[in-house]
């Protein structure tokens, strides 16, 4: 997860994120692979958490990562930009095969073939997402996935007209706010994501820090209505930061991820409700332009004039907290807990109708 946004999604050879929470393309390509070279990888992701028997070769200069290893293969102790030098310095000159006379009986063909097969399922998704995606419909909240979708087009819009803008900032809170700006946002930003997934709060003192030192770059703070629970404090220090920053909070009302959590397991949703006001007009108590957006239709707009201002401003984004962000491959166990917890989820709604 960390290293979204190194490449961009337009790179020739990417196939997509990887991860649970990435996309198909990359998890079947990843199936696939002989050996895998995972470079500052933790054990809590990426490559560890993805089917297949590849031969891992782990770089990182935690040795307490390299201790943690459990997959079959080698750990590099070493920080990337040195260890990948050494790696290529000691490669040996690429030989040129005519096409009639592939090795291994037309098996780098087939490689070939594979992988232009997973970039091209990587481009449908990408080109089917970008033209339709789950667009609300009238009177429903707003997809998160939907959310992510739109700020993508106004993040690509930024210098198109008027003054140019730098590369975006984007920091990210925890929760499934994580997982929305993961999988749809592109990596043609600069990604800041926590160490760990239990640091609720993180996203909008992070973006307060980091706007000082990236001036003329636009810095945003994605966050959950949890996590800007944790830390609405931080407005009033905003309404005086020395440099603007743009939040937006994806407020569903719930912990989405404790909602998400308990249903794959078969469990109804319990307890994970949010009482939650506006957050916009609290922004604008402590001095902080606050624009609440309940219509798919205010989302642009809103998007491209706080961009444009020159304060920090906060969006309240009401987002659909019953959109579920299904794994790249769901297991049966996960599919057959999240029906589980819908029909429990029923029937205990058919109770309380009764009762009242």
């Amino acid at each position: 997860m960390p290293g979204r946004g190194v490449l961009s999604d337009d790179h020739p050879h990417l196939v997509g994120a990887a991860g649970s929470s990435g996309h198909r393309s990359a998890h079947r390509t990843l199936e696939r692979c002989d050996t895998l070279l995972a470079l500052g990888v933790s054990t809590r992701g990426g490559a560890f958490d993805i089917p297949g028997g590849a031969f891992l070769i782990q770089v990182d200069r935690d040795p307490l990562q390299l201790c943690r290893r459990t997959h079959r293969g080698v750990g590099l102790y070493g920080t990337v930009a040195e260890t990948l030098d050494e790696l290529l310095a000691r490669l040996a000159p690429p030989t040129v095969v005519s096409p009639g006379r592939s090795r291994g009986g037309g098996r780098e063909a087939s490689r070939r073939r594979f992988l232009r097969a997973r970039q091209a399922s990587f481009g449908r998704w990408r080109r089917r997402t970008r033209r339709t995606g789950r667009v609300p419909r009238a009177g429903r909240p707003i997809p998160p996935s939907f959310l992510c979708r739109t700020l993508r087009e106004v993040l690509a819009g930024l210098g198109d007209e008027g003054e140019a803008m730098g590369r975006p900032v984007v920091t990210v809170d925890v929760g499934l706010t994580t997982l929305w700006v993961y999988r749809y946002l592109p990596g043609q930003v600069d990604f800041v994501w926590t160490s760990s997934f239990a640091a609720m709060g993180f996203a909008m003192p992070a973006a307060l820090a980091i706007a000082p030192l990236a001036p003329g770059r636009p810095v945003l703070a994605l966050v959950g209505d949890g996590g800007i629970g944790i830390t609405m404090a931080e407005l009033a220090a905003a309404a005086h930061a020395p440099a603007p920053v743009v939040v937006v909070v994806f407020n569903n009302g719930k912990l989405a991820a404790i909602k998400y959590e308990q249903e794959v397991m078969g469990w109804p949703e319990h307890e994970s409700e949010l009482c939650n006001g506006d957050f916009a007009s609290y922004a604008r108590a402590c001095g902080v332009n606050g624009v609440r957006v309940t219509n798919p239709e205010q989302l642009a707009p809103a998007l491209r004039a706080a961009l444009a201002g020159r304060t920090t401003c906060l969006l309240d984004v009401v987002c659909d907290p019953h959109e579920t962000p299904w794994p790249a491959r769901p297991s049966p166990r996960q599919a057959a807990g999240f029906l589980l917890a819908r029909v429990r989820e029923a029937r205990a709604s058919i109770r309380h109708w009764r009762r009242a």
